[in-house]
């Protein structure tokens, strides 16, 4: 071990001992209100001397709490947090505007970055994301979403936004009408309106299927003018099934939908098509091809 490395461990194990001194005393930890952010998971993070750590909290409620912890490794639910620590805990994290999709439990939704990060390849990956203690939303809304590491809180509803956009995609997914018959959206308000008309008649994702994966395939698909049939994660990528007008093909992509095996020949160039942009060659291309 060398010496910067030493002195490192050293460091933390130093900070590690002050915190669990502190929490023993009752000097910041036991007893002490905290704000947190809680899911249905009944997880609070604490943060004390740059260390993250993690407390379970008895019977939680999703909501924004003032808790207390009651030991190193646990704490409760004191309060409900006034609206103003809330707003204070939210404006810490990168604001970034996303679109409602599909609700998966009473505060938490599936929802699409309305202006996604181009990559360097110059694509533009729809990725959804889960947004947590969602206050009202209406599928479509496009609101505000804090991003605090891998997690998305909601903040607000996005008051730059047209809300007639949403209401008239709402309209139009009550009558069940086709994209094409739209007028032309943002490219994530298409994509979640199409995602929103393909999911299963019972109004829920499939119990073997990822909502995440589900719900791109689905919007990828329906802009290349196909169903999606199903689809299964192999050591290779995904494999999708899909179908148009009774001819049903398999394409094997990556998980940003990049093409990895298109089944039919592109002289090598499948990697230069995404699941959108090929099944519309596949479904041309003459039977011999395929």
């Amino acid at each position: 071990m060398d010496t910067s490395t030493r002195y490192t461990a050293l460091a933390i194990a130093r900070r590690l001992a002050q915190s669990a001194r502190e929490m023993q005393v009752g000097e910041f930890g036991a007893g002490r209100p905290f704000l947190a952010p809680l899911t249905t998971t009944g997880r609070a993070r604490l943060r004390l001397h740059g260390l993250i750590y993690e407390l379970r909290v008895t019977n939680a409620t999703p909501g924004w709490w003032i808790c207390r912890m009651t030991d190193p490794l646990s704490a409760i639910m004191d309060q409900a947090a006034p609206p103003w620590l809330r707003d204070d805990y939210l404006a810490l994290w990168p604001a970034r505007q996303y679109i409602l999709v599909e609700p998966l439990s009473a505060d938490r939704w599936l929802a699409l970055p309305a202006h996604p990060h181009v990559e360097h390849d110059g694509n533009a990956p729809y990725i959804p994301v889960m947004m947590h203690l969602v206050e009202g939303g209406d599928v479509f809304d496009q609101v505000i979403g804090r991003v605090e590491g891998s997690t998305v809180w909601y903040d607000r509803l996005d008051t730059q936004a047209d809300p007639r956009c949403a209401a008239e995609l709402r309209a139009a997914l009550a009558e069940r009408r086709p994209p094409r018959q739209l007028r032309r959206s943002s490219p994530s308000a298409m994509m979640a309106y199409a995602a929103r008309l393909a999911r299963s008649q019972d109004g829920q994702f499939s119990r073997q299927d990822d909502p995440l994966v589900t719900i791109r395939l689905h919007a990828a698909l329906d802009i290349g003018g196909v169903s999606l049939v199903r689809y299964q994660r192999t050591a290779r990528g995904l494999e999708v099934t899909w179908e148009q007008g009774g001819m049903i093909a398999t394409t094997l992509v990556a998980d940003d939908l990049h093409v990895i095996a298109s089944g039919i020949c592109l002289s090598g160039q499948d990697a230069q098509f995404d699941l959108s942009s090929v099944v519309g060659i596949i479904a041309d291309a003459p039977s011999f091809a395929r």
